[in-house]
Parts: C-alpha cells; structure tokens; sequence
C-alpha cells in the first residue's frame, strides 16, 4: 500500500496515462487530427493525419483499444500520391522510402544508406527514378517529415 493513498500499480498507471496524454496533445499541437468518420477512415486508416501540399503526413497511435504499443516515439509516414512517394520515419529516427514492394532507408538528403542491400530490378528503378530523376520533389518532403517528427517526439 502506498502511504499517499492507493496502491504503486494504480499511481504508476496513472503516471502513464498523463505521459501518453501529452504525447497526443503534441501530435494534436502540431496539427495532426484523428477524426471518427467514414471519409477520414477510409483514407487515413486510423491514423492522424496532417495534409499540406497534397502531401499526407501520418502518425500512427501508439495504441490499439487497450493494447499499447512497446514505444517510446511516434512513427511518421509521409506519402504523396497513391504508392507514388512514401517516406517513413521509424521510433529511432531512420528514414526509409518504400519501394513497394520492399523499402531502402535513405538519409535527410536522399543518400542511399546501404548501398549493397539486394534490391530487384524493379525496385533499383523505382528507387532510381525517385532518388535521381524526383530528389528535388523529395527532398522537402523528407525535410518536413522530419520537422514533423521531431515535434511530436
């Protein structure tokens, strides 16, 4: 029992709850929404999604009813068209462009991390027309991905 009334595990949950609360208030600060309607659903699959400049950024919840994901910082998608770019951003930070199928993780200036990854044909010239022939249409989107992350984060 602790001697301020209750028992650890109840103040520990609390503790927890106020801690998750102001991380969706930063998400909601930023100017991501969630809204609970067919349209926002459909296109947003849950998520919260901010859009500026037909670029859709997306934070995923850390939480599923009462099931909680295990991290600590929010995951962040940028995507621009139907598969055409999408850009994530995991709980550590690292970049990764999707190549569908599959993704490369890239740096802030769209440098190859790991150039030796075996890619496909297919996905060498996705990753090429993306990387070369569209980096100056990429490159904002990275940079704002990441101005994104590191306020909600």
């Amino acid at each position: 029992m602790n001697p301020e009334g209750g028992n650890k595990n109840e103040h520990r949950c609390k503790d927890y709850r106020n801690k998750k609360t102001e991380k969706y208030d930063k998400v909601e600060n930023t100017g991501f929404t969630k809204e609970l309607n067919e349209e926002f659903i459909e296109r947003y699959q849950g998520y919260y999604a901010l859009t500026e400049n037909d670029v859709d950024y997306l934070v995923e919840p850390k939480s599923i009813g009462e099931y909680e994901l295990d991290t600590d910082n929010f995951v962040l998608t940028a995507r621009k068209g139907d598969r055409d770019i999408t850009i994530n951003i995991d709980e550590n930070k690292n970049i990764y462009l999707a190549l569908y199928p599959g993704e490369v993780e890239i740096d802030e200036n769209g440098n190859v991390m790991n150039p030796s990854k075996k890619l496909t044909d297919v996905q060498k010239e996705h990753m090429e027309n993306l990387l070369n022939n569209r980096k100056e249409e990429i490159l904002p989107i990275i940079n704002r991905a990441l101005e994104l992350w590191d306020s909600i984060n």
